[in-house]
């Protein structure tokens, strides 16, 4: 619209100069006209207006009246200074959690077999009659041995080394018998048996190597029982013990307490012949230990206060 202001008024004075010169040029070279009527009493001659100072004053008073076009400015612009908007802080993108990875579950490792401590078997002897046995490897220490006899005379049982001399007495009495006995070794070594016999007989030696390997089972107090009798007891406690000990047989009557190491005597509770009630203190140390019982009828050990 303020193009279409500008233009026009210009235009329309570009047209009225126009006018303006082409009147003009019209003007300067008139054609006469031939009169033809009685020539009137002159009068005073008066000026012949200036047709084109005429054209030029009216176009003059055209310009004038026409509106001047007032050019529309546009408003400058006020630069407003455009306040500093902090930038984004750029939030960090949350890192991807990685995804678990499928793992195959681990194979379970079966616990390794403990291997099996290799046990000494039992040593079975049998025989009847008087018979020396051959020789056999004995460790040194207390070994257990279960005797039987079926015959109705003496039968006695000893124990000797390489030299014959005796290192135990297993076995002394008359009849049938059966009981169980520690053997004092004294050192690793080969031994044999004499057996003197009317009747058959029947050794079983399991050594000290399968006792510490539990061969034969550990017994607390109190203990009983009859005839002669080997065990292993758990002694409870370190210190001064006392004991109650009871026998209602007739013949010998004997309690020994030995060493492990070698079979050898570590303590005699009882040492006697008959019917027996008493009491017995003795110092131990905790831990389990060879009790030998000599009896011919039923006998009782505990522990008091």
């Amino acid at each position: 619209m303020v193009a279409y202001r500008l233009v026009f008024p210009r235009l329309l004075l570009i047209l009225s100069i126009f006018l303006v010169l082409l009147l003009a040029a019209c003007g300067d070279n008139p054609t006469p006209v031939p009169s033809t009527t009685t020539p009137a009493i002159q009068a005073a001659a008066q000026p012949t207006p200036n047709i084109q100072d005429t054209v030029a004053a009216q176009v003059k008073a055209t310009i004038a009246a026409m509106p001047t076009a007032t050019v529309a400015v546009p408003p400058t612009a006020t630069a407003i200074p455009a306040t500093a908007t902090p930038a984004p802080t750029a939030t960090k993108a949350p890192t991807p959690t990685a995804k678990a990875t499928a793992t195959s579950a681990p194979t379970a490792t079966p616990a390794p077999t403990p291997t099996p401590k290799s046990v000494p078997k039992p040593i079975d002897i049998v025989g009847s009659g008087d018979k020396l046995t051959n020789e056999i490897l004995l460790p040194q220490g207390a070994n257990y041995i279960i005797v039987n006899h079926t015959g109705q005379n003496y039968f006695g049982v000893k124990l000797l080394n390489e030299s014959g001399d005796m290192v135990d007495l297993v076995a002394n009495t008359i009849g049938p018998y059966k009981g169980t006995k520690f053997l004092e070794v004294p050192v690793t070594g080969k031994y044999l048996f004499e057996i003197q016999s009317e009747g058959n007989w029947a050794l079983n030696i399991t050594t000290i190597d399968a006792l510490k390997e539990g061969a034969i089972p550990a017994v607390d107090f109190p203990l009983k029982g009859k005839g002669d009798t080997a065990l292993l007891v758990n002694v409870p406690q370190e210190g001064l013990l006392k004991f109650k000990l009871t026998h209602n047989g007739n013949n010998y009557f004997g309690v020994t307490v030995r060493d492990a190491s070698d079979g050898s005597q570590a303590a005699l509770l009882a040492n006697t012949v008959g019917k027996y009630s008493g009491e017995k203190a003795q110092r131990f140390g905790d831990g389990i230990f060879p009790f030998q019982i000599q009896a011919d009828g039923d006998w009782t050990i505990e522990l008091i206060q």
